[in-house]
């Protein structure tokens, strides 16, 4: 199996919601990455296709074989054309403060590896918004290689750079037509009050209880989506227009949860991929998320296996802890 994912990738000083802090690389490498790499045979190939600033290209890609053992190819990663990004230090609301960040150019269909796309099971738009591609590049995607799977996760509630490295949020006024091509979608609540312009600062407004924002994106043409309320777990609706709500998985302790969001949706896709019923493969995700929370900084396979995983699952599937079937008015 091949899967590409694109989004983008810095490093910098993060600031867990927990208060540790460490420098790490944000972006790609931490997000669908991890959670694909922890949930996928070691035979299955990963690309991730990142705008990076050029500096810091060599040093990213040296990051990800020592730290992956050469599951996660960045070879074609996209750098900015025009030269050197370093030297812009850059915070992002209270957790990041980036000090090489990738170029501010959004990605091209032209500008991505064609032969790598024609022989991909599945690409992940990790960072599914306006600012991150020109024109509708999903729907671009799609149609140019109508076999792949696409899941969109969206990153609505973080700033972006212009080209004079100035922060700003960045919209997504056409959602509605880019997520139509989607074969999964995934964002959390805070991601959908922004994207269907509910007005509400914090999590879903009244107008829009988390099951009926699923249900208003899914109108919209997306096939599944997975929508992930933080400690309570996540709501899940295909197709079927069945929506189960998963608890969030139980664990000890929370050391860092920075980048758990994204594991859920590499473990997500993991599964819908090799057969699973959404639901048992956001269970999956809840899974590789909560193991995210339990470590500083990365997940590796070495921290989690696919084995690990499926263990965990069948336990808790056993324990009786897995689902409920939800409607609009008894959303979480």
């Amino acid at each position: 199996m091949k899967i590409v994912v694109i989004g983008s990738d810095g490093i910098g000083k993060i600031v867990s919601p927990e208060g540790v802090e460490y420098t790490a690389w944000s972006g790609t490498a931490q997000a669908s990455g991890v959670g694909l790499a922890c949930a996928l045979s070691p035979d299955d190939a990963i690309y991730l296709i990142p705008r990076i600033g050029f500096d810091i290209v060599d040093e990213y890609a040296t990051f990800l074989a020592q730290k992956y053992e050469g599951r996660l190819d960045s070879s074609h990663a996209l750098t900015d054309p025009r030269g050197n990004n370093a030297g812009h230090n850059v915070t992002v609301g209270e957790m990041w403060e980036i000090q090489l960040t990738y170029r501010p150019d959004p990605i091209r269909l032209e500008e991505l590896p064609h032969d790598v796309l024609a022989e991909a099971d599945a690409i992940v738009f990790n960072a599914g918004c306006a600012e991150m591609y020109e024109g509708s590049l999903i729907g671009e995607v799609k149609e140019r290689f109508p076999h792949l799977f696409i899941y969109v996760d969206v990153h609505l509630n973080v700033c972006y750079l212009d080209h004079d490295f100035v922060m700003y949020y960045g919209p997504w006024p056409t959602w509605r037509t880019d997520l139509s091509a989607a074969d999964a979608v995934q964002l959390n609540e805070h991601e959908a009050a922004l994207m269907l312009d509910t007005g509400a600062p914090v999590g879903i407004s009244a107008a829009y209880p988390p099951a009926e924002a699923i249900v208003e994106i899914l109108s919209c043409g997306a096939k599944r989506v997975a929508l992930t309320l933080a400690d309570r777990g996540c709501i899940v609706c295909d197709e079927s227009r069945h929506l189960s709500f998963l608890p969030a998985v139980p664990i000890d302790e929370v050391v860092d949860s920075c980048g758990a969001g994204d594991a859920f949706g590499g473990a997500f896709l993991a599964g819908l991929l090799t057969g699973k019923s959404t639901v048992e493969a956001a269970l999956m995700g809840c899974v590789t998320g909560a193991a995210t929370c339990q470590c500083l900084g990365y997940l590796t396979p070495s921290d989690l296996t696919r084995d690990d995983i499926n263990a965990t699952v069948s336990r808790l599937r056993e324990e009786g802890r897995c689902w409920s079937h939800v409607t609009p008015e008894t959303s979480p």
